[in-house]
């Protein structure tokens, strides 16, 4: 090998010291960076040629092969996997702390729980001093603060799950922008890259750190293609495919009652989203809507058994005209059929209406039946065959029964059909479930109405307290609508599964963090940057510069003294 062959060996560890220098000050500038995979230079050394008199094979420097990143594909779809449980955890989590600290249950102030024991009690209160408008007010106060409680929670509920359904459809919006990207690199990283070994690492990186961006979000599963590119998929479907890109849509849909988010592709198929932030507020809105449907329970037998027993009683005078809360939506169908739009059942019975002469004091009884057929047309006319009564259907569907004579006024007892109670004539509580309700405005309004007493049924006579005392005892009474438990026992329940609830999210988020915590770990070992290594590997590539110039200076002196013997 000539002198100027040998003189090239020291100009290509030159080169590649040099680059090799290169590479460790980018690894070190992007230290701190989480999305920043190490580099390495690869080196291999020059083909070997004959050279000298006997043609000895002698090595022809160095060349550099490719500036390799420091990552593991499989270590990283772990690491992407852990990614999407952890934040779907911690997503659920969060939701599921909202949904419990809006029962307060646990504060100093008056919750759902002692509003419900304190409401009992007032009617057991009152059914020892049945008379007292003080008590009877204290009755009606303490009823609709637990209706404007169960209000309140009903609407923090609601808007719950209202803020779900927009969380959900700006995690969607952020999906489509990470997957347009993803395509986008997809593309810029096969045309830098094009059929040479080298790699564009800045890109790789860039869209690295989308892909884990995009984990936090859905479960998504990536493939790496032989030209660079990557296809990602959810829930089987392609999400990516080289340079394209598929949009998600998210919408509401009505789910048993409730209104609800859904993910679909935009071919129309629904997104399988089971982890990452969306798929934590998927299962979050499953626990909102079960949490709904019990608070709806609670309140629907709250108000079904507090009616059932109150429509049976009666107050301290009677009424001259009453209507009912409940509409009617077809007058013409069976009362006890779904088609009467009524939210509580109807039963073969009947019910006693005394009419009561305020001059004379002089009680006039009058038996109602009620069939599986009776409709509220019939019972309407019914009414009407009775002297003195006058019963019609207002234009929203409610039953108005008037007494037609001014002195005298009606009362109920002995309903064992619970058409009183469906239709809200002589009830309590109004409304259905938990958002909508109240305490009847006619009562409220007019204290002596409080139905504290009972009528027995067999003697006629009227029981002073007796309703009020069977009211009272409703807290613990066990109820076949609540699978045998009672109102009180049936809160407390709804407690204990919200807490349980909260409690497991906790530990499966505190799970998920720490095995995301552990690939991580893994990860920064292999692909993070370490700035001792760093400074060595500088000090050695400097050192190495430095002896290739020595090198070349000395070629330099034995060319030198070459030329001057020729």
């Amino acid at each position: 090998m000539s002198l100027f062959g040998i003189l090239n060996i020291g100009s290509s560890a030159l080169a590649v010291q040099q680059a090799a220098l290169q590479v460790t000050g980018n690894n070190l500038a992007n230290a701190a960076d989480p999305n920043y995979a190490e580099e390495t230079v690869e080196e291999s050394p020059g083909i070997d040629a004959p050279s000298g008199p006997n043609g000895q094979l002698l090595g022809s420097g160095v060349s550099i092969d490719t500036i390799q990143r420091q990552v593991d594909l499989a270590l990283q779809e772990r690491l992407n996997g852990a990614t999407s449980d952890s934040s779907s955890a911690s997503t659920l989590q969060s939701w599921a702390g909202q949904i419990q600290s809006t029962f307060n249950a646990l504060s100093g102030t008056a919750d759902i729980g002692t509003q419900i024991n304190t409401f009992f009690q007032d009617w057991s209160t009152l059914a020892g001093t049945p008379g007292s408008a003080g008590q009877q007010a204290v009755v009606i106060q303490d009823g609709q603060s637990l209706a404007d409680s169960l209000n309140d929670l009903s609407g923090n509920l609601g808007t719950i799950s209202t803020n779900l359904q927009q969380a959900i459809s700006q995690d969607v919006q952020q999906v489509n922008q990470l997957t347009s990207q993803i395509a986008t690199l997809n593309g810029q990283i096969t045309a830098a890259q094009g059929s040479s070994s080298s790699q564009a690492n800045s890109l790789l990186d860039q869209r690295d750190a989308d892909l884990n961006q995009l984990s936090t979000l859905a479960n998504v599963q990536t493939s790496t293609q032989p030209n660079g590119s990557v296809d990602v998929f959810l829930g089987g479907q392609a999400l990516i495919s080289g340079t394209s890109s598929q949009s998600l849509n998210a919408s509401t849909y009505s789910n048993n009652g409730h209104i609800d988010s859904q993910v679909t592709f935009a071919s129309g198929a629904t997104a399988t989203i089971t982890s990452g932030e969306i798929g934590g507020m998927l299962q979050s809105q499953q626990l909102v809507d079960s949490t709904t449907d019990s608070v709806n329970s609670l309140a629907s037998n709250l108000i079904s058994a507090v009616n059932n027993i109150y429509s049976s009683g009666q107050g301290s005078e009677g009424y001259s005209t009453v209507t009912g809360s409940n509409a009617v939506l077809d007058p013409t169908q069976p009362l006890s059929s779904s088609a009467s739009g009524l939210s509580f059942p109807v039963n073969a019975g009947s019910f006693t209406l005394t009419q009561t002469n305020s001059a004379s004091g002089q009680p006039t009884q009058t038996t109602i039946y009620v069939n599986q057929n009776t409709t509220l047309t019939s019972l309407v006319n019914n009414l009407n065959g009775i002297s003195g009564i006058q019963a019609s259907v207002n234009n929203n569907g409610q039953l108005t029964i008037q007494s037609t004579d001014p002195d005298v006024t009606f009362s109920f007892s002995n309903d064992s059909s619970g058409v009183l109670s469906a239709l809200g004539i002589n009830t309590f509580f109004t409304g259905s479930n938990a958002s909508s309700i109240g305490v009847n405005s006619q009562v409220a309004s007019n204290p002596s109405l409080l139905a504290s007493s009972s009528v027995d049924s067999a003697s006629g006579t009227v029981v002073a307290g007796g309703n009020a005392n069977a009211i009272g005892n409703l807290v613990n009474t066990p109820l076949s609508s609540l699978n045998g438990a009672s109102i009180g026992d049936s809160y407390d329940s709804l407690i204990e599964t919200i807490g349980s609830a909260a409690a497991s999210a906790t530990n499966n988020a505190s799970t998920a963090s720490t095995v995301q915590q552990s690939l991580q770990a893994q990860e920064q070992t292999l692909s993070g940057v370490s700035t001792d290594q760093e400074a060595l590997n500088m000090i050695v590539e400097q050192r190495s510069y430095e002896s290739a110039a020595e090198f070349i200076s000395t070629i330099n002196t034995m060319m030198q003294t070459l030329l001057t013997i020729t």
